[in-house]
């Protein structure tokens, strides 16, 4: 019944545990609270919000029950150790030194907010993959239903041309069970659209039973039509050490030897008139750019206390209430 937790897992009670609370920031849109819009304004959004979710998990424990003392010790490593780096595209190199290299950098007509995510975290069968947004993975299409398992019937296709949800697009799929538990589908391409019935059919289909939590919709990602990467359940293969494109100049190394869970993001920042990417740097030249921890999500655990046959060892610790406190 945790309001943060819609399909906690079923747990064997038979055995040693530790309790303990995740934490961590989610970020709200309207499509899951509608109480953000702004009536008086006709409706928009006018801000981004964060919800800080907390959920009890139980971690089962391989030997000794530790103290409270050394309860830490036992919680179950978080990981996120992911680092990354971005940079525009520099020019080729040219022997000639009468000729002017082409111009590279950033190269599209808009600013924009990349948002680099993971799909499939390091511990997942196949290794990680990642997914990215020019716009911040913002442009979001509500379901309304689900109808012959393949098909979404949406509450519209976009707001305009820009954010209208054509073939060939690929999207993923996100209820409140989905976003809390903090994992993620194979991501599905839109193979037609019926624009008079606001519907999509998807490949892959939906999995039996979605959505089994309500405020589902569809979440647009940018990374279709990319020969030069390898595509793995819709996502990009990660590969560590070497500069990624991902379009107009925009490049991304992932740093060898990181640990990646599903949701992490790094947010790159482009800007038309420096014609580049807004990214930390140290000294000068194609190399510059340094590598940063994930921008979000920020994760936090707390240990509680011990569970064995059944009764709880109780390891938070305690103070009066501020009444009650000496003044000396």
């Amino acid at each position: 019944t945790q309001p943060d937790h819609p399909a906690p897992p079923v747990v064997n009670l038979g055995g040693n545990f530790v309790a303990y609370l995740r934490v961590w920031e989610r970020h709200v849109i309207p499509e899951v609270d509608e109480a953000l819009l702004e009536p008086a304004l006709g409706g928009p959004d006018t801000t981004t919000r964060t919800q800080t979710v907390w959920q009890l998990h139980l971690h089962q424990l391989a030997g000794a029950i530790p103290d409270c003392e050394h309860i830490a010790d036992a919680l179950p490593d978080s990981g996120g150790a992911g680092f990354l780096r971005a940079r525009s595209q520099p020019p080729d190199p040219t022997e000639d030194v009468c000729q002017v290299p082409p111009t590279a950098g950033y190269r599209r007509l808009e600013n924009q907010c990349y948002r680099v995510e993971i799909h499939r975290g390091s511990q997942s069968a196949g290794g990680p993959t990642f997914k990215w947004s020019r716009d911040n993975g913002s442009i979001v299409y509500p379901i309304e239903r689900i109808e012959g398992g393949d098909r979404a019937v949406l509450e519209h296709l976009g707001r305009d041309d820009y954010r209208s949800l054509v073939e060939g697009d690929l999207v993923e799929l996100i209820d409140d069970g989905v976003d809390l538990a903090q994992t993620a589908q194979p991501l599905s391409e839109v193979k037609q659209r019926k624009v008079a019935d606001l519907e999509v059919t998807l490949d892959p289909v939906p999995a039996a039973g979605f959505p089994a939590h309500p405020h589902a919709y569809l979440r647009r990602w940018d990374h279709r039509d990319r020969p030069e990467v390898t595509i793995d359940a819709g996502a990009i293969v990660l590969q560590e050490d070497q500069w990624i494109p991902l379009e107009s100049g925009v490049e991304v190394q992932f740093r060898t030897g990181g640990d990646y869970r599903t949701g992490d993001y790094w947010l790159i920042p482009a800007r038309t008139i420096m014609g580049d990417v807004l990214w930390p740097v140290d000294g000068q030249g194609d190399e510059a750019s340094i590598f940063v921890e994930p921008h979000g999500t920020n994760r936090s655990t707390c240990a509680l206390g011990t569970l064995t046959a059944g009764n709880f060892t109780d390891c938070r610790p305690t103070f009066p209430p501020l009444t009650e406190l000496d003044n000396q």
